[in-house]
């Protein structure tokens, strides 16, 4: 029962198809109706045509990329603070990647177990 479904407009005319869980969907937010019983055709609602095209847009503008890099820390024998180069060096990652349109959306230490070089997990987002 997951096949596709035939979309008609408010004055019957056929406008296209889609998946069942998504007429489902459109009828269950009352901007369409089952043409029948046999649920394999819905009719939208007077002007609601557009609405949908409208809510495909701003789901389409909601998906995102993901990429994450690793910067590997410089040795530290004494202790773990960070040093001015790997502050440098993360400053210009994020600045370089958001010239470039991407967002930073989280990051982690990820200490060594050694104690003598970490490193530092940042993740970035961009519209698709």
């Amino acid at each position: 029962m997951d096949g596709k479904v035939i979309l008609f407009d408010s004055n019957d005319v056929k406008i296209g198809e889609t998946y069942m869980r998504r007429a489902r969907q459109l009828v269950r937010q009352q901007r369409a109706m089952w043409t029948d019983e046999s649920q394999r055709a819905i009719k939208f609602a007077p002007g609601m045509e557009n609405a949908d095209d409208a809510l495909s847009e701003k789901e389409e503008l909601l998906m995102y990329k993901y990429k994450t890099e690793v910067i590997t820390t410089s040795l530290k024998w004494i202790n773990d603070s960070a040093s001015p180069e790997d502050v440098d060096r993360l400053d210009n990652m994020i600045n370089e990647r958001a010239e470039d349109g991407w967002e930073l959306v989280t990051h982690s230490y990820m200490a060594n177990a050694f104690g003598s070089r970490s490193a530092i997990l940042i993740t970035f987002r961009k519209q698709k």
